[in-house]
C-alpha cells in the first residue's frame, strides 16, 4: 500500500492540491461565485415576509372629547368651522361686488361695445349694461359678468344671505324669511351700497381691510346654524339634551395586505429602502367602555342630558366623539410621526430580514399613486379623469428619464427608474380594467382621444392624420411604433400583448361609428362684427364653434362632408380578429393547418366548405384552415366569398360561379389592410408549422427558459404571438 502510494506520490500531491484550492477558492469566495450565503432580495419571498406583519402601527394619540346632540345633527367637528367657512364666502361675495362697481365705472360707450360684440343682440343692453346698479336689475348684472356662479353653488351660500339679512341689516325681528330672488337682491344691493360708500370714503389701505374683514358684528354664524337646524326639528327632538365626554385612542400606522413585488425596492449597495404607492394611514380609533379599568375611568361618560333622549341618540353621539377624536389626532399630526417612526421600524426590520444595514428609507407618495387611487374608487373613469392621468403620467415619464439620463449615481437612479416604470405599469393595468364614460368598453389608451373626437361629431383633417398615426404597424418592431403613437403620448405600459392592443383600435373605431361622427375638412374664418358680413359667409358654411371679440368674430368651419369618403373609419380597422383563448386552443391541434397542391385557382373546387373552416390559395398551394372564419375576419369581412389580400386568396365560403371565384363587393381592403391580413396569416401559420415541429428536448429546454427569464414588454409581435399561443407546460 505504501509502496502504491510512493508510486503514485504525483497523482496524490495533485488531488491534495485541487482539494485544497477548491476549499479556499469556497472560503475567500471570490467575486461571490458561490453565493453570498442566506439573503433575501427583492422577491416574492420577501414579499411574503412584509405582508405577514398586516397593519403595523407606528403612532398612536390618546385623548378626551366632548360631544353634544346638536353637534352630532350638524356634523360638526372643528372649532369655528362653520364660522371661519361663512367668514371667506362673505369676503368672496364682497369682492364680487367690488367687480361690479368697477365694471361700472367704464364708460358707457365701451360697455355697449362690450355687450353688443358677446350677444350681438340688444336684448337686456340697458339692464345688464348701461342703467345703474338697483334692486331690479343687480341679480341680472352679476350673472351677465358671471361674478357669483361659483359662490352660489357653495353650501352655505343662501344661509349667508339669511344671516347677512337678519343680523347685518336688523331683519331678526321679521320671523319668516322667504330664499328668493328679491331676499337676495336685496342683501346684495344693501352690501353692494355699503362697499361703494367705503370706497369714495376711505383710504386704499382702509378699503382693502374692509374687503378682507369678516362679519363684523357680534352674532355667530355657528350659533345661527345651530338654531336653524334645531328649528327643524320636530318639537320632542328639539328638547332633547346629551352631552358626553369620550377618552379613547387613534392608532396610525402602515397596512401592508396590498404590498406586491413593485410596491418596494431595495438598493443593496448604498442600503436605500424605497417605497413606492405605501403611505401611512389612520389604522383604528376606538373608545372602549373602560379607558383605564384598573382606575375605573370610562371610555364615555355622560355628562348632562335632558328630553326623551334613546339609545340611538347616544350612539350618534359616541360616533361624533371618535370622530372629533380621529380630528384632533390629525390635528397632532400623528401621519406624519407615523411615517417617521416607521421608516426607522423598517429600518430595523429590513436589516433583519435581508441580514444587511438599511441606512434610510424612503416613501414616494407621488401624485400618480394616490390620483390611481381615488379615480379607481368608483370603478369608473370619466373623460376629464383620462386627461388628468394623461397628464401625471407624461410627468413620470419625464422624471423616469431625468433619472436614467442623470450622470451620477447611475446604476442607483437607474434601479430607481426601473421602479418608478413599474409603478406606472401597475397603475395602468389596474385602470384599463374600468370602464369608461358611457362606451361600454373598457379604459385602454385610446379612450380619451375617440372621446375628444367624437365630441363635436366631426372627424377633421386634423383628426384623421392623428387617427391614422395610432395606428400600430403589426410589420414594424415594437420600438418604431412606440416611436410612431410617442407624437400623441407614449404608449409604453399601456399594452402588453401588440395584437390585443389593435383589437382595441378596432373598438375605438365601432365607437366613433356609434356616436354618428361625420368626415369633413374644417377652416377658420375670421370676420369684422358687421351686420352685412354675416349673412354672406354663413350662407355657404355651416359653423361649429365660435370665437367672440369686440372687433372680430373668429369661426371654426366645415366644407361639405359628402365630397369625402364616408368608409374612412372602416378604411382604418384592422381586418382580423383576434382571441388569444380561442387560438390557443386551435392551434395546439394537427390538422389546425393543412395544405394541398392545386395548379389554378380558377380549378379549384369548394363545394364542400362550412362555417367551421376557410381556405387560403397562395401560389399553388391550398391552406386549410380549421378556424371558424369568426375567429380570424373582422366582421366587415365575413359577407365577403373570398378576399384578396397581396398575394393570398382567402375563401369564406362556396361560390355559385365556380370554378371563376369573384371576389365579394361588399367590403373593399385597402393596401395596407390586404398587407396586415396576410401578415397576420403568415404569423400564425409560421408558428403553427414551428409548434409542431419541436422535439421533446426543445419543448423541455423552452420551459426552463421561460422559467428563468425575466419577459418584458418590448417583445416583437411575433414574440408577442408566440408567448401567448405556446403550449402551457
Amino acid at each position: 500500500m505504501i509502496s502504491l502510494l510512493f508510486g503514485n506520490w504525483r497523482f496524490v500531491l495533485d488531488a491534495v492540491l485541487i482539494i485544497a484550492l477548491v476549499v479556499l477558492l469556497f472560503m475567500v469566495n471570490p467575486f461571490g461565485i458561490f453565493g453570498n450565503g442566506l439573503q433575501l432580495g427583492t422577491t416574492a419571498n420577501m414579499v411574503t415576509e412584509v405582508q405577514k406583519i398586516g397593519q403595523l402601527v407606528t403612532a398612536e394619540y390618546y385623548g378626551e372629547v366632548i360631544s353634544s346632540l346638536d353637534e352630532s345633527r350638524l356634523v360638526l367637528i372643528e372649532e369655528n368651522n362653520t364660522q371661519q367657512l361663512a367668514n371667506d364666502l362673505y369676503r368672496e361675495i364682497k369682492y364680487a361686488l367690488y367687480d361690479l362697481y368697477q365694471y361700472q365705472q367704464i364708460p358707457k360707450k365701451e360697455r355697449r361695445e362690450d355687450f353688443l360684440a358677446e350677444y350681438r343682440r340688444n336684448d337686456g343692453l340697458r339692464r345688464k349694461a348701461l342703467q345703474s346698479v338697483s334692486r331690479n336689475n343687480i341679480l341680472e348684472k352679476i350673472g351677465f359678468l358671471s361674478l357669483t356662479d361659483s359662490l352660489t353653488k357653495h353650501p352655505f351660500y343662501l344661509q349667508t344671505i339669511e344671516f347677512l339679512w337678519r343680523e347685518k341689516y336688523q331683519n331678526a325681528e321679521k320671523r319668516s324669511w322667504n330664499p328668493d330672488s328679491r331676499a337676495e337682491a336685496e342683501v346684495l344691493l344693501n352690501l353692494y351700497q355699503e362697499l361703494a360708500t367705503q370706497q369714495q370714503s376711505v383710504e386704499d389701505g382702509a378699503f382693502k381691510r374692509y374687503l378682507n374683514d369678516g362679519f363684523e358684528f357680534t352674532a355667530s354664524f355657528q350659533d345661527f346654524m345651530f338654531s336653524e337646524q334645531k328649528s327643524e326639528l320636530p318639537r320632542a327632538e328639539r328638547k332633547k339634551q346629551l352631552a358626553i365626554v369620550g377618552r379613547g385612542w387613534v392608532k396610525a400606522g402602515f397596512d401592508f395586505g396590498q404590498l406586491d413585488e413593485n410596491s418596494f425596492y431595495l438598493h443593496e449597495e448604498t442600503g436605500d429602502l424605497h417605497f413606492f404607492g405605501l403611505e401611512p394611514q389612520i389604522l383604528d380609533a376606538d373608545i372602549n367602555p373602560w379607558f383605564i379599568p384598573e382606575r375605573a375611568v370610562p371610555g364615555f361618560e355622560i355628562i348632562d342630558y335632558q328630553g326623551p333622549v334613546n339609545f340611538k341618540d347616544a350612539q350618534r353621539v359616541k360616533e361624533h366623539c371618535i370622530q372629533k377624536l380621529v380630528f384632533y389626532a390629525h390635528q397632532a399630526h400623528i401621519i406624519q410621526q407615523a411615517q417617521q417612526q416607521g421608516a426607522e421600524t423598517l429600518k430595523s426590520f429590513f436589516s433583519l430580514v435581508t441580514g444587511q444595514p438599511i441606512h434610510r428609507v424612503h416613501f414616494h407618495n407621488d401624485v400618480l399613486t394616490q390620483t390611481v387611487k381615488e379615480i379607481a374608487r368608483d370603478e369608473y373613469i370619466n373623460y376629464y379623469e383620462g386627461i388628468l392621468l394623461d397628464s401625471l403620467l407624461a410627468q413620470e415619464g419625464r422624471r423616469a428619464d431625468s433619472l436614467n439620463n442623470s450622470l451620477t449615481n447611475r446604476t442607483r437612479n437607474e434601479q430607481l427608474a426601473t421602479e418608478l416604470d413599474s409603478m406606472r405599469r401597475q397603475s395602468l393595468r389596474r385602470l384599463r380594467k374600468l370602464r369608461f364614460e358611457e362606451a361600454g368598453q373598457l379604459f385602454n389608451y385610446f379612450s380619451t382621444l375617440i372621446h375628444q373626437i367624437g365630441q363635436d361629431s366631426i372627424i377633421d383633417q386634423h383628426e384623421r392624420n392623428l387617427l391614422q398615426q395610432v395606428r400600430w404597424n403589426i410589420s414594424a418592431s415594437n420600438k418604431d411604433n412606440r416611436e410612431q403613437l410617442g407624437a400623441y403620448k407614449d404608449p409604453i405600459f399601456w399594452y402588453e400583448d401588440s395584437l390585443e392592443f389593435v383589437m382595441e383600435y378596432n373598438a375605438a373605431l365601432k365607437y366613433l361609428e356609434e356616436m354618428v361622427v361625420q368626415v369633413a375638412d374644417t377652416f377658420l374664418m375670421s370676420l369684422p362684427n358687421t351686420e352685412q358680413a354675416l349673412p354672406d359667409w354663413s350662407d355657404s358654411t355651416k359653423i361649429i364653434l365660435d370665437f367672440w371679440s369686440s372687433d372680430s368674430t373668429t369661426t371654426i368651419n366645415y366644407l361639405d362632408s359628402n365630397s369625402l369618403n364616408s368608409t374612412f373609419l372602416s378604411q382604418l380597422s384592422f381586418p382580423f380578429y383576434y382571441n388569444k383563448a380561442a387560438l390557443r386552443k386551435f392551434v395546439l391541434q394537427n390538422n389546425f393547418i393543412t395544405s394541398q397542391s392545386v395548379a389554378h385557382l380558377d380549378s379549384l373546387t369548394v363545394s364542400g366548405m362550412n362555417d367551421n373552416g376557410f381556405y387560403v390559395y397562395d401560389e399553388s398551394k391550398l391552406y386549410i384552415v380549421s378556424l371558424s372564419p369568426k375567429l380570424f375576419f373582422d366582421e366587415l369581412l365575413l359577407k365577403n366569398d373570398t378576399i384578396s389580400a397581396d398575394s393570398l386568396t382567402f375563401i369564406l365560403r362556396s361560390n355559385a360561379k365556380q370554378p371563376e371565384l369573384q371576389e365579394s363587393e361588399s367590403f373593399k381592403l385597402s393596401a395596407e389592410q390586404a398587407a396586415d391580413l396576410a401578415e397576420y396569416f403568415k404569423i400564425l401559420q409560421t408558428h403553427h408549422q414551428v409548434e409542431h415541429n419541436k422535439g421533446a428536448i426543445v419543448r423541455a429546454s423552452e420551459w426552463v427558459r421561460e422559467k428563468l427569464t425575466y419577459h418584458t414588454d418590448s417583445l416583437t409581435p411575433l414574440d408577442q404571438f408566440q408567448k401567448f399561443l405556446s403550449p402551457q407546460p
